[in-house]
């Protein structure tokens, strides 16, 4: 079993945890105050997420992973190749909009397997 995580293991996971948070924003082309209003917060609670300065909750974490289609996984960890890399840009919105998550999962597979491993 891991031991407790120290004060500074939680504010780096934190601080991480909002980097990645500010980038799915960007990479959709989300406002700050777009995004708060997606997600039911306000802006000065994003921001200080986005800051790591305070952390997701349950509830945050689900609606992060259902407005930007990605795993709890990718938001936690980073562990998990977004969607929203894919392509950042509003041909990826469109796709959003036309694909249920189904299609979409199966797209991003086929992506996953042609594109160059880093």
């Amino acid at each position: 079993m891991r031991q407790r995580m120290t004060k500074e293991e939680r504010t780096a996971l934190r601080m991480e945890m909002g980097i990645r948070l500010r980038d799915l924003r960007k990479s959709y082309g989300f406002s700050r105050d777009e995004l708060s209003k997606s997600l039911c917060l306000t802006v000065g609670h994003l921001g200080l997420i986005e800051r790591g300065e305070r952390g997701i909750t349950a509830e945050i974490l689900i609606n992060i992973t259902t407005l930007f289609q990605c795993s709890a996984d990718y938001v936690l960890t980073g562990k998990e190749y977004p969607a929203a890399e894919i392509a950042g840009s509003r041909h990826a919105r469109a796709i959003d909009k036309m694909l249920d998550y189904s299609s979409k999962q199966k797209l991003f597979e086929f992506i996953k397997s042609i594109s160059p491993q880093k």
